[in-house]
């Protein structure tokens, strides 16, 4: 069985579709990715601030 040219442009269509959606998820992970740590550990920084610092080391860690 052959495919036609037309088959074969879907299908090409539908991999390149594709690629690009999981090419913009990973940029996409990649630029969140620090954006949510550093508000974490603003989170954490904040909230442990009144404490002694070995017991608010030891709350943000856990």
């Amino acid at each position: 069985m052959r495919l036609s040219d037309e088959d074969i442009d879907r299908i090409a269509r539908r991999v390149v579709g594709k690629l690009v959606i999981y090419g913009l998820v990973i940029v996409a992970a990649l630029w969140l990715a620090p954006i949510v740590i550093i508000a974490l550990m603003n989170f954490a920084f904040y909230s442990t601030s009144g404490l002694p610092p070995a017991i608010g080391v030891a709350l943000a860690a856990a």
